[in-house]
């Protein structure tokens, strides 16, 4: 797999959230770090620890033989201080951050000039990473990332969580065709609608819904939901998508989609459970009609229970 080129600078910003959480694809070595029963976690909280970081990404291509790709996984962030952060990313490297008054910069992973920089904020019991999504630096590399404290299974709710309160969700698409070099972007607010029952080991709903403007012209839109089984460290499942494409000045096309290859896993987050989140990708086989359209998409999506905070 290649690694993103940075070109031009890349900004990754942690935010405070009350409530939301985010997974990736594939379990991991990296020792979970597990929520207190007291919750109230600052900055100090983080720092000296190694969390597992659950990311989706994009990487933009050059041409045809330089495609376009998206992946989804679990990487490893680090917190040495205030002013010293390291990060692990699948795909991307490893970066030793320098920060001072919020914002963290380390040298480019490949040698070819510019920097990574990254904003850091205090946060509750997780932080989130993001660039190239819709709002945020678009011109920038797809990537959204989330770490924190996750709830240990005897604080998890005992019977059932609504996880759609302040819900946002990404997703990045590469479609295989005239133009492989371009990765489409979608974000979406509020479109989040997770039903966990503990009790019967479920979790099902709507994980993004939204659209955007596609790379080559027309708008995109999007609607994936989870089919999921709660397990031991967070969740898993399968997604269906449904994915279309309206041409400008025209109609939506009617485009049926079917995934392959699917990794999807959740995380619950908190000392009470009261952040739920998830990343996946799938590789993607879009129909219409006579012609089919080959691909793949990452993305991720969190959502919070604001009842159980």
């Amino acid at each position: 797999m290649n690694r993103l080129r940075y070109r031009r600078p890349f900004i990754v910003s942690a935010a405070v959230l009350s409530a939301a959480s985010f997974t990736a694809c594939s379990d991991s070595s990296i020792e979970r770090v597990l929520a207190n029963d007291t919750g109230g976690y600052t900055f100090d909280d983080f720092a000296g620890r190694t969390f597992p970081i659950y990311f989706a990404r994009g990487e933009e291509g050059e041409n045809l033989d330089d495609r376009a790709e998206t992946d989804a996984g679990i990487g490893e962030v680090k917190i040495i201080s205030e002013t010293e952060l390291e990060a692990t990313i699948p795909g991307l490297g490893t970066f030793l951050f320098t920060c001072g008054a919020g914002l963290c910069t380390a040298d480019d992973v490949d040698g070819e000039g510019g920097i990574i920089q990254v904003e850091l904020e205090d946060f509750g019991p997780i932080g989130f990473a993001y660039s190239g999504i819709p709002g945020f630096l678009p011109d920038e590399q797809p990537f959204f990332g989330l770490f924190g404290f996750e709830t240990p299974v005897d604080q998890r709710p005992a019977a059932t969580a609504s996880y759609n309160d302040e819900g946002f969700g990404v997703l990045f698409i590469e479609i295989t065709g005239s133009d492989n070099a371009t990765i489409d972007r979608l974000s979406c607010l509020g479109c989040v609608a997770l039903e966990a029952d503990f009790a019967a080991g479920t979790i099902d709903g709507v994980v993004f819904d939204g659209a955007g403007e596609d790379a080559v012209g027309g708008t995109l839109s999007a609607t994936n939901t989870l089919d999921g089984e709660i397990t031991s460290t967070g969740f898993t499942g399968t997604i269906t998508a449904d994915i279309d494409y309206t041409p400008d000045g025209g109609d939506p096309l009617g485009l049926t989609n079917e995934l392959s290859n699917q990794e999807v896993i959740g995380r619950f987050f908190g000392s009470e459970g009261e952040i739920a989140g998830v990343a996946y990708d799938a590789d993607i086989l879009i129909n219409g009609g006579e012609t089919s359209f080959e691909g793949s998409m990452a993305g991720a999506s969190l959502g919070a229970d604001t009842s159980l905070e």
